[in-house]
């Protein structure tokens, strides 16, 4: 714990930092004086992109640890140098608002800090970090990007780019392959940008608010048993709702916004390289083209721009990784390299990951064969889901037809709804796993949730009456709203906590797994293959699995060292 506490820290001081860096120069450019100033979480979100877009291009070239580290806060202590008044002027008025905190919000703020940090220190339940996302980090660590390091195992090509802020944080040069804390620090700094979104929502508007409070709740439900791991899907659903709150709480209502409007742009853009499946997000650039601040061709220069920045490196690092500009989608195939995985293994493993999601197993079938067995193996709660997601857009219209009051009140809710409904049926589409779509789709019904009770309350008449005891009602009941879910979102994680393993994280996380591997020589290259051909876990690189496609039957080193990277060998 004392190790988790000390490297939060250090990652929030370095992105704020670099966030507060980014920020002015963004507000230098367009000329720009934004008040009040941006939260320190926001700071913090910034600097995270801006840090992963540098190590997209630093690990091009080399190894993401000791150097990457020393480089990033030479600039930062170099910006501290040229502008420490006015970074102490910017965190001593943010102190001075934090001690404006109500009792009960500084409270809750403790508790989620408390949660997130019992949860950081537990084991990863996630099986696809012992699968891949432990090794692929060893390999960002230890060497820069590995031509054909796919050919190894499948999944090393997948390039989540999230994986490079893991790297950076995990200290691999002190002890490696020990702490991966990104997705707990994010659930943090999210945790509390929707606890203090919530509680100023709820003095305004107490429907609205329930977006936050909503969030809340299900993150603990649903993200914290995983919060030790560094999944990818935490990254990007942390990421979207970073900016769904941006958007309601800075962009929708102003009308000179552009520098935030930079901020969603790069996160959105970032979130695809951490996950694909996070690509609808990028819908938000229709909204950002649909505002007046800028001239039309100024706004299409703008994500031109920041685009290159983003995906420039991303789609080197998938060349290298893989031969492909993205994997494993092989339809842009133009390139040839020799360490170019095979075609045929590339549309295997998008069939893998396609088919697995559709039916549990790896057979192809058409929609009519596999959506029976899809929809028979979700849990009862999960189908009834599923029917009010293919419903509710038809109440949610029908609701808005008669009530024009739903339109004005939910005009940048109703922007949200759409982009997050593209964004299901993009997953049901591609691989229709529930756990893929969380982040978009928890902002989906509760939002569909917040119009339904919005409409109820307009249409019964109890709207006046609420909105008379309103006041009344905030002073008697807010405290124990408050105090209800301190109470509700621990409980259900502190009843399935193993206390057992807590006493052996009071200074460093609980260790992960140990994977019994045995060496295999392949051709010209040693491979540590784990004895249940699954789980390598931290075990030394190279550790991969033997399959008949998608694994390391046919490779071959493509020199004499493991970074001079892998090839499928000529029959």
């Amino acid at each position: 714990m004392i190790f988790t506490i000390l490297i939060w820290i250090y990652i929030f001081l370095l992105t704020t930092f670099i966030g507060h860096l980014l920020f002015n120069f963004c507000n230098n450019f367009i000329k720009s004086d934004i008040k009040p100033d941006p939260s320190p979480a926001e700071l913090s979100m910034l600097g995270i992109i801006g840090t992963g877009t540098f190590l997209s291009y630093f690990s091009i070239f080399y190894k993401t640890g000791l150097i990457a580290n020393v480089i990033l806060l030479s600039i930062v202590l170099i910006y501290i140098l040229f502008r420490h008044k006015e970074i102490l002027s910017y965190f001593r008025n943010q102190i001075l608002g934090a001690t404006q905190f109500s009792t009960l919000v500084k409270l809750l703020l403790f508790f989620y800090f408390v949660l997130l940090l019992f949860a950081a220190q537990d084991r990863p339940t996630v099986a696809d970090t012992g699968i891949y996302h432990a090794q692929a980090i060893q390999w960002i660590t230890g060497f820069k990007t590995i031509p054909g390091l796919g050919n190894l195992h499948g999944r090393f090509a997948f390039n989540n780019q999230s994986f490079l802020l893991e790297a950076l944080f995990s200290f691999s040069f002190i002890k490696p392959g020990f702490f991966h804390l990104v997705n707990s620090y994010l659930l943090l700094i999210i945790s509390f940008s929707l606890i203090l979104s919530f509680q100023k929502r709820i003095h305004s508007n107490l429907i609205r608010s329930l977006l936050y409070a909503g969030l809340l709740i299900l993150l603990q439900m649903f993200y914290l048993v995983s919060a030790s791991s560094p999944a990818p899907d935490i990254f990007s659903t942390a990421g979207i709702w970073f900016i769904i709150i941006i958007y309601l709480e800075k962009v929708s209502f102003k009308e000179s916004n552009t520098i935030y409007w930079i901020i969603l742009l790069i996160t959105s853009f970032f979130l695809v390289t951490a996950k694909l499946s996070a690509l609808p997000v990028v819908l938000i650039i229709f909204l950002f083209l649909l505002e007046k601040d800028l001239a039309l061709l100024k706004k299409i220069s703008l994500i031109f721009i920041l685009g290159i920045i983003i995906f420039v490196p991303f789609f080197i690092r998938n060349y290298l990784l893989s031969g492909y500009l993205i994997y494993p989608y092989p339809f842009i195939n133009i390139f040839n390299p020799d360490w170019k995985i095979p075609l045929a293994y590339v549309h295997e493993m998008k069939s893998v990951i396609t088919t697995h999601a559709q039916s549990g197993d790896w057979l192809t079938r058409p929609f009519s064969a596999w959506f029976p067995i899809w929809f028979s193996h979700l849990s009862t709660g999960f189908k009834i889901l599923s029917v009010f997601i293919l419903l509710s857009p038809i109440l949610t219209v029908t609701l808005t037809f008669f009530c024009k009051n739903i339109r004005s009140s939910f005009r940048s809710e109703f922007r949200i709804l759409i982009i997050c409904f593209l964004a299901i049926i993009f997953w049901f589409c591609s691989a229709p796993n529930y756990r893929f779509i969380y982040g978009f789709l928890f902002v989906y019904l509760i939002i569909t949730g917040m119009i339904f009770l919005h409409y109820f309350f307009y249409e019964s008449g109890l709207l006046d009456l609420f909105t008379r005891f309103k006041e009344k009602f905030l002073k008697s009941y807010f405290p124990g709203l408050i105090l209800a879910l301190i109470v509700l979102c621990p409980f259900v994680y502190f009843l399935n906590f193993n206390y057992s393993e807590l006493k052996k994280s009071t200074i460093f996380p609980v260790k992960y797994p140990v994977a019994a591997c045995k060496s295999v020589s392949i051709n010209n290259v040693k491979v540590n293959i784990p004895d249940d051909n699954t789980y390598c876990w931290n075990s030394p690189v190279p550790c991969s699995i033997i399959q008949n496609h998608i694994g390391i039957t046919d490779i071959e080193l493509r020199g004499k060292e493991l970074e001079d990277g892998f090839r499928v060998k000529s029959k």
